[in-house]
């Protein structure tokens, strides 16, 4: 008998975590399914223990392959699944409580051929990834998208309200359509997962979202979200930005479709800038590897124009400088780069000055980490408080306009270069991440090898 869903777990050196992963899934009160557990050429216990898992249970299967890298792992479980359905699990990652028995829900009634879910608070291995990474607001959504519907219009109106979260592991799919439709994962990349997504929601015509947090992603070091930087991610976004171009060119059929796709491509470019400046200079060597239409793409975005006239640390005194004139800030960014302000900020001894997170939708009443988080409407203009607009610079000139139009007129934008700086300044302190950043400024204070401002 045919199952109802095939779950694909792509393994590659995950020994600690495997056995969450499948327990996870084991534990799932729906039972209609098969593993295919995928082992990428795993050079530590990981193809033992999935081997052992499958002697146990009859609905496990595992296929060994030489390391290939995710993609291809998850589209040798893709012509392998039996099942009507596919979704996609991590081997670090885990399933919620009764998340199959609510994908399975979803589809008995209208068919859809694709369904997408959300994430379960992240689950981050040292407290440091989440004080470094904070990726929770990347992967929240916020708004319902009810009905059965193609699917670019739930990306249009995901992309417009910044609701769209790409990973793959947010899927569950008609096994016999993504046949039809030839989709499958590109190998050889980073990223593989945002392109995977265009696709599916730009060739569906029954798409449907279910407002349920089903999947526990666990941020861990060393994984391919939290390594080091190389000349591989740097391609990887570029190729993710030329294929956002090129569903520009032969997918779109209205304006805002256009609008939407420029969006998701301008954030692949400032993605691009940041690598570049975060790469070592032997990875930036690599550059003349680059494919002809890529390199032009990377000419094009003048990459490595980031040279600063001035002493970095005179960069970064400006802005403590800046912040030290007012008695208060309001950071106008909840996400990534917010939480690195708030971090650069107790690391210079200023967390008392912060009044509140400040976000541009309407929002009940919520914390991050103790400190409020509020529209932007529901501040009061005071020119005694900073706003630091601390987002990615494709936002800048949105949020810019939001705030003069409340009466701001008291506005710091964290611009790319000192985003690059404070995520350097930061990363420094990252072996003291077991104190607090005010222990830290103490301990630093004390050895009198801290510079206030640096």
């Amino acid at each position: 008998m045919r199952p109802k869903i095939s779950i694909i777990v792509a393994v590659y050196n995950v020994e600690k975590y495997i056995d969450d992963c499948f327990e996870s899934i084991l534990r799932q009160s729906f039972r209609e399914y098969e593993i295919l557990c995928v082992d990428d050429g795993s050079t530590d216990a990981s193809y033992e223990i999935a081997k052992k898992y499958a002697k146990q249970d009859t609905r496990i299967t595992v296929i060994h392959q030489e390391n290939s890298g995710l993609s291809a792992a998850r589209n040798i479980g893709i012509r392998n699944a039996k099942g009507q359905y596919i979704c996609f699990v991590d081997s670090d990652d885990m399933l919620a409580e009764g998340a199959l028995q609510k994908m399975n829900d979803a589809v008995q009634e209208d068919f859809p051929e694709v369904v997408s879910y959300e994430m379960c608070p992240l689950l981050y291995e040292e407290e440091s990834l989440k004080w470094r990474l904070n990726k929770d607001e990347y992967y929240k959504i916020d708004k319902d998208y009810p009905g059965v519907r193609p699917g670019r219009e739930f990306f249009v109106e995901m992309i417009e309200n910044n609701d769209f979260a790409d990973s793959g592991c947010l899927l569950l799919l008609n096994a016999d359509w993504l046949a039809e439709q030839k989709i499958t994962f590109y190998t050889g990349v980073f990223y593989e997962d945002s392109v995977f997504w265009v696709q599916c929601c730009f060739q569906s015509l029954r798409m449907k979202h279910i407002k349920e947090q089903l999947y526990i992603y666990r941020i861990r070091k060393n994984s391919i979200t939290t390594q080091k930087l190389v000349y591989k991610h740097l391609y990887s976004r570029i190729w993710q930005f030329s294929e956002f171009l090129r569903a520009v060119y032969t997918c779109v059929r209205n304006d805002r479709e256009v609008r939407a796709l420029a969006s998701y491509a301008e954030q692949s470019m400032t993605n691009i800038k940041y690598i570049y400046k975060h790469l070592e200079e032997t990875e930036k060597e690599k550059m003349c590897q680059l494919p002809s239409l890529y390199g032009l793409i990377a000419k094009s975005m003048d990459i490595g124009w980031l040279h600063m006239d001035c002493n970095k640390e005179l960069y970064l005194e400006g802005l403590v400088s800046v912040m030290g004139r007012f008695p208060k800030v309001i950071l106008y960014g909840a996400g990534m780069i917010g939480n690195k302000m708030k971090s650069f900020m107790e690391l210079h001894g200023m967390k008392d000055k912060i009044v509140g997170f400040a976000v541009t939708k309407e929002v009940e009443n919520n914390l991050q980490d103790g400190i409020p988080i509020r529209c932007i409407c529901d501040y009061t203009v005071s020119e005694n408080i900073l706003l630091i607009v601390s987002v990615r610079e494709n936002y800048h000139k949105e949020m810019v306009e939001k705030a003069i139009s409340l009466g701001w007129d008291t506005i710091k934008v964290i611009d790319y270069t000192l985003e690059c700086l404070i995520d350097e300044k930061l990363e420094e302190m990252a072996p003291y991440s077991c104190k607090s950043i005010r222990e830290v400024h103490n301990d630093k204070d004390k050895d009198n090898n801290y510079h206030s401002g640096v």
